[in-house]
């Protein structure tokens, strides 16, 4: 008889309160550092502790990937008039807003390029 192996279940590391606090550290360290979070992650992850478990700077870089790249599709969708996927919580809206004082520049030139492409009309 063959036994089935299971998928690993994947858990939520960040809480909803670590995932405010890693944003809003990053703008906090861009302020007081002049530089950018994710230029030297050991310092920024040393920067942004405690949260609620001893994060190392592959998790937190990890993290703020996923973040970023959630709040770049749902500004994509905005842009073109619909409404972000998700943001409808209290927590969703949070993120978003912090997100925006973040990469929303970053996020608008990469638009930008998009729409530029493939547009030889």
């Amino acid at each position: 008889m063959e036994v089935m192996k299971s998928a690993p279940i994947i858990t939520k590391v960040f809480t909803q309160k670590d995932e405010i606090k890693l944003l809003k550290s990053m703008i906090r360290y861009k302020s007081e550092k002049s530089r950018d979070a994710t230029s030297d992650l050991a310092d920024f992850t040393d920067f942004v502790k405690p949260l609620s478990f001893p994060a190392s700077k592959t998790q937190v870089g990890g993290k703020i990937q996923r973040l970023r790249t959630k709040f770049r599709n749902n500004f994509k969708r905005e842009k073109h008039g619909k409404k972000p996927i998700g943001y409808f919580n209290k927590h969703q809206c949070q993120l978003y807003g912090l997100s925006k004082k973040i990469w929303a520049t970053l996020v608008q030139v990469d638009s930008d390029d998009e729409e530029g492409v493939g547009n030889d009309n």
